[in-house]
């Protein structure tokens, strides 16, 4: 549950921010952990920088 609230607040308070291919990959990697689906993660995954 904290994980998707972190998620939550990464694109809530901080809608201008960023991650990097290697943050979002972090994130991936725990998501996984949690086995979560893909979809939680993905949540965010337009904060990444190209």
């Amino acid at each position: 549950m904290a994980f998707r609230v972190l998620l939550r607040a990464i694109r809530c308070a901080a809608p201008d921010a960023s991650l990097s291919r290697d943050q979002y990959a972090r994130l991936e990697a725990i998501g996984a952990a949690l086995q979560y689906g893909e979809f939680v993660v993905d949540f965010v995954r337009y904060l990444v920088e190209d």
